[in-house]
């Protein structure tokens, strides 16, 4: 399997199809929920954002031409799944009441989930497509920096990030490499001084330009392609990672549980067409969450698996099978896989995922049946509940927020003085996200901008 795949989820159950129709060779999903990254950028540079050579004629970081041709084929290839030769998850046109969609708040991705939804569904006679988002700041769901637990928090407690990060770097390019990857970024402000962040900036201009066909095969990043990508896997696995062997992770819970409780969640609830001005996701057959590579690996690691380095449009496919009587006894499955990652037709390669689940026995074993098995239709909802239920926090109380005294979880300034949002990240998400415990029993927050989540003595 390789480090980073688009994966699909069905939960399916043919008795709840009767409605619908049921091949007896070929089951149809109840539902389809979809959650993919955004197609191929340009690259994020930190300095000479204007320069031709290095973003092209478009902000950086934004979707290309190529990037929308890989959601598009994602969108052809679940219209061919689930929307032909009688299999009737997808409705023929688009439709808000039975299509679902959710984006982060970033240009790109609700262009991603535009393009996807133009390729599910070609007749753009009546196509006015609803993207729902979010603010990025305040996205709990598809954003892990602004949820709970926060990756500030995570990175706090790991200690020396930062430095582990740097120490690997330099065990695996020298000096005068580095400087190379400045000069062809252009971001030499990085290179070689901040070694850990021009290594990661390496590697995001030789993605964005694979992608766009203009990387270079003399350049120093092609050639070190490799090494550049086992930084940013690294990188992630520091950030994402999730163990159960470690008391912190245990307690605050894999950073992707939220999401995989939704997807939960919508799997169990019955497909019908919502009334009323607002489409209700619960209602829809097809959900789609279109967020980022960030997105992705903690949902990855919360459902047992992970993968440090996915691919442009990469995607995790639910397939949702209920049961007639009751939608939330049924079963579910997934599929993974990404399209080609340079300039062509951008056809996706899947893979069936590796559900982890836990039986009525206590019992955890995988699931990964093939799209053409007819039989096997993947965990019961309450078996990959069970697991899921493995990687969700366990501290006590307020969760995380009681689980370390203020001082042991983040370096907060002293009492009275204003939290830097810039260079204390983890503090500013600890005051604010636990006001009650955040300050000490000698003190209270107060939760107040003006003056910068101080706290301040409670008087007596």
């Amino acid at each position: 399997m390789r480090s980073s795949t688009v994966v699909a989820i069905v939960v399916l159950a043919c008795a709840a199809l009767s409605s619908r129709g049921c091949d007896a060779q070929t089951p149809t999903p109840s539902k389809v929920i979809l959650v993919h990254r955004h197609g191929a950028r340009t690259p994020i540079a930190v300095v000479n954002q204007s320069l031709p050579l290095v973003c092209g004629s478009t902000a950086c970081g934004a979707l290309t031409a190529e990037g929308k041709s890989m959601l598009a084929s994602l969108g052809r290839t679940v219209r061919d799944w689930y929307g032909s030769d009688g299999n009737t998850v997808l409705p023929p046109a688009y439709d808000p009441y039975l299509v679902y969609t959710r984006s982060t708040s970033v240009t790109r991705t609700i262009q991603s989930a535009d393009a996807f939804l133009r390729g599910a569904f070609p007749n753009l006679t009546d196509f006015y497509p609803a993207i729902e988002n979010v603010h990025i700041a305040d996205d709990h769901l598809l954003d892990t920096s602004a949820a709970w637990p926060s990756v500030a928090l995570h990175l706090e407690n790991r200690g020396m990030f930062i430095s582990e990060m740097t120490a690997y770097v330099n065990a695996h390019f020298t000096a005068d490499e580095l400087v190379r990857i400045g000069q062809e970024t252009f971001q030499d402000i990085l290179c070689p001084t901040y070694a850990a962040y021009c290594a990661l900036t390496g590697q995001d201009f030789a993605q964005a330009w694979r992608s766009q066909g203009i990387l270079k095969p003399e350049s120093f990043l092609a050639t070190a392609i490799h090494r550049l990508d086992a930084v940013i896997e690294t990188w992630n696995r520091l950030r994402f990672g999730y163990s159960k062997t470690n008391p912190f992770d245990l307690a605050i819970g894999s950073q992707g549980t939220l999401l995989a409780q939704e997807i939960l969640s919508q799997a169990a609830a019955p497909v019908q067409p919502s009334a009323g001005d607002t489409p209700a996701k619960s209602s829809a057959s097809l959900i789609e969450f279109s967020a980022h590579d960030t997105t992705l690996m903690p949902l990855y690691a919360t459902m047992g698996t992970s993968a440090w380095r996915p691919r442009f449009a990469e995607a995790i496919l639910f397939e949702v099978y209920q049961d007639a009587t009751d939608p939330a006894m049924g079963t579910i499955r997934a599929f993974w896989g990404h399209p080609e990652q340079t300039p062509g037709d951008h056809l996706y390669s899947f893979a069936p995922y590796p559900m982890h689940c836990v039986d009525g026995q206590g019992i955890e074993f995988i699931n990964a049946p093939n799209r053409s098995d007819t039989k096997n239709l993947g965990c019961t909802l309450t078996q990959w509940n069970a697991y899921l239920e493995t990687t969700a926090p366990r501290a006590a109380g307020d969760g995380w927020c009681s689980f370390f005294a203020p001082d042991q979880v983040v370096a907060c300034p002293n009492a009275s003085v204003p939290v830097n949002a810039s260079t204390q990240p983890a503090c500013l998400a600890f005051r604010t996200k636990c006001p009650a415990t955040a300050c000490g029993a000698a003190a209270a927050l107060v939760v107040n901008y003006n003056k910068g989540l101080a706290c301040e003595a409670v008087s007596s």
